[in-house]
């Protein structure tokens, strides 16, 4: 979320659609910014369609392990006397665990600024200006010109994180930190990760069904789609031949064999996988 100068209410901050250069800079660095239109993958619930009703374009940012689409305000369209469009562009906003607040108001952002019982997490990014030789104790060997200049400025960026009291959040920036574009956007973007996750890990525990227990990963969730996938195929093949079902069943949905080089049946091969991630996560 932008906040402009002077700006401190709800609406006025949903009703960005404009920020100031140091704000997109800080959004390019963010990640990579990708037409909505036919967008594949996770999409963030983002209107895909082509209609545009979510904006033309998102950020998004990705690695071999995590995939980010951020819900980007200056991007969703939200015009004043259009409360509908105000209404989805706020549930966006509002209902996201964590938050980025690109805050120039001026003032301090308080945490219910947007009112919802989501706002577990809100990473604050204020731009200031330094002197450079003012900063030495923050970094040190930063300027390769001489402590004497006092002429030299350099823009930085602070940030700290102020968190819902019931959460136990714990990170790098629960104490303000200056940092340089170069260092921000990953620096933002790895708190965020972490707060998102702890955030589900909090939201499982204590909210959605505390008798569960657990923390249910991507990485377990999936491997129980694919067991669940497996049983189906039993079920369809018991439906569709049931002699057959019962004279196969040990070899073909049964005992899966040790040597990799015996299976025989694509349903084998499936078996065997699936033994192998159950002994890494120990869910036997």
């Amino acid at each position: 979320m932008y906040v402009g100068p002077g700006q401190t209410t709800e609406r006025e901050i949903l009703l960005n659609e404009q920020g100031s250069p140091a704000y997109w800079d800080f959004l390019r660095g963010l990640g990579d910014m990708e037409r909505l239109k036919g967008m594949k993958g996770f999409t963030a619930g983002l209107d895909t369609s082509g209609q545009d009703s979510d904006g033309r374009y998102t950020i998004r940012w990705g690695n071999l392990i995590a995939k980010l689409t951020f819900h980007v305000g200056t991007l969703i369209p939200a015009q004043e006397g259009k409360q509908e469009q105000f209404i989805r562009k706020k549930a966006f906003m509002a209902n996201d665990y964590v938050q980025i607040v690109f805050n120039e108001s001026g003032k301090d952002y308080e945490l219910d600024t947007i009112p919802s019982q989501c706002n577990y997490v809100q990473i604050i990014v204020t731009p200031v200006d330094g002197r450079v030789s003012n900063l030495q104790e923050h970094f040190r060997g930063f300027s390769h010109e001489s402590e004497s200049d006092d002429s030299q400025f350099v823009q930085l960026y602070k940030v700290k994180t102020q968190v819902n009291p019931d959460v136990p959040f714990v990170g790098p920036a629960v104490e303000p930190k200056l940092l340089t574009l170069t260092a921000l956007p990953s620096f933002v973007r790895s708190i965020g990760i972490h707060a998102a996750i702890l955030s589900q890990v909090y939201t499982c525990y204590n909210i959605a069904d505390p008798t569960v227990g657990q923390f249910v990963s991507p990485w377990r969730s999936r491997l129980w789609s694919i067991k669940r996938i497996r049983l189906s195929a039993q079920r369809e093949a018991s439906a569709k031949s049931p002699v057959a079902a019962t004279s196969h069943d040990a070899s073909t949905f049964g005992v899966i064999p040790e040597d990799p080089a015996q299976l025989t049946t694509a349903s084998q091969a499936l078996g065997f996988l699936i033994r192998d991630i159950d002994s890494f996560y120990s869910l036997r």
